[in-house]
């Protein structure tokens, strides 16, 4: 779900009613501030504030009700996006708010697809997960509304794909909303946007590298004319980065590395950042002899975000270990380092450590 506000297409948590049993004070005054947060997108004072609306519910809603029902899934959203609390802890909120749906309207109705998605994304059994994310979809196939539909296939495949229970036959869920959000009957850019970033992902995944190219460029075509630095668009830089320099294209992925550090919100004065790492390879005499080592090496990262001027100052085990800890650092890249907004030099050291894993 979007972070700041519950979908209007849920028609859930964010859009209820206060009743006449409202008039309390104390309900009231949190909850307003609770929305004043949400407005000045204050994630910390939001929460505690719904915290302390919650409380106070209890004592102006029915506890089956839909008003007390809708508060809770809000609740339960805003712990899981804000708040540290592990996610089975959280579970039961929407357990709770999907009973009361489930009395008020019946098993199969839209009003109860968030509470169902929150379930799925904090039930402890990867099977549990599963059960909650198809009957989401179910109810969502019958509601012949494909904007909701394309929303929840893309919360349904996020939840679904960094589980074991993941198939490829799930990828269709990616791409069937992307599908629909790239046409011309798609008037929410946010949510394509999303999708072409998790296609992009997805093909990673599947080795696919040439569609990951084009759908990672797309991204950030999506978001050049923005007045801020999105975060698809940021993590897209990075992942072109290391698709370039792993096709050999190291043009391309300076082109990239440069993007990153000249976004917004990084500080004008932003240390160089990690982009593209290369392992090094173990020295095969080494290997042979079962040794451990290490490497410690100064470098230099250029405007660029390639590293040069690479000086091995120490090493552990033999030279060997230097050598091949040089060879991959050449390939590393970075996002420079910026002084006053100009990309610019930067020195910088590493070691890289030797380790035989033992056979047990």
């Amino acid at each position: 779900m979007r972070p700041w506000m519950i979908a209007s297409t849920f028609l859930l948590a964010s859009s209820f009613s206060l009743t006449a049993h409202a008039d309390k004070a104390g309900f009231q005054q949190h909850y307003q501030a609770y929305q004043q947060a949400l407005q000045a997108k204050d994630k910390s004072k939001a929460l505690s504030e719904l915290e302390l609306a919650y409380q106070q519910a209890k004592d102006v809603y029915p506890a089956d009700g839909e008003d007390f029902a809708n508060l809770t899934v809000s609740l339960a959203n805003h712990r899981l996006n804000f708040s540290k609390q592990p996610p089975s802890h959280i579970h039961p909120l929407y357990l709770q708010a999907l009973a009361s749906y489930e009395k008020l309207y019946g098993a199969n109705d839209a009003r109860l697809i968030e509470a169902l998605l929150g379930a799925a994304k904090t039930a402890s059994s990867d099977r549990d997960k599963l059960g909650f994310v198809n009957r989401s979809m179910e109810i969502t196939s019958a509601t012949n509304n494909p904007l909701l539909l394309a929303e929840v296939q893309l919360e349904a495949f996020e939840i679904v794909s960094i589980t074991p229970l993941y198939k490829p036959k799930h990828l269709k869920w990616l791409d069937e909303a992307y599908a629909y959000l790239s046409s011309s009957a798609n008037q929410d850019q946010a949510l394509k946007l999303r999708a072409t970033f998790l296609l992009g992902n997805a093909h990673i995944r599947d080795r696919n590298l040439d569609k990951s190219t084009a759908l990672f460029n797309d991204v950030v075509a999506q978001t050049k004319g923005l007045n801020y630095s999105h975060p698809y668009a940021l993590a897209s830089h990075a992942r072109l980065v290391s698709i370039y320099e792993r096709k050999g294209e190291s043009a391309a992925a300076t082109e990239h590395c440069v993007a990153i550090g000249a976004m917004q919100p990084w500080n004008d004065n932003q240390d160089p950042m990690p982009l593209y790492r290369l392992e090094p390879k173990y020295p095969e005499n080494e290997a042979r002899a079962g040794k451990n080592g290490y490497a410690v090496l100064h470098f230099t990262i250029n405007e660029s975000g390639a590293v040069q001027n690479i000086k091995v100052v120490e090493t552990g085990g033999s030279a060997s270990f230097g050598e091949a800890a040089t060879a991959a650092l050449a390939k590393w890249r970075y996002a420079p380092k910026f002084v006053d907004g100009k990309a610019t030099t930067a020195n910088s050291k590493v070691r890289l450590d030797f380790q035989l894993q033992r056979r047990r």
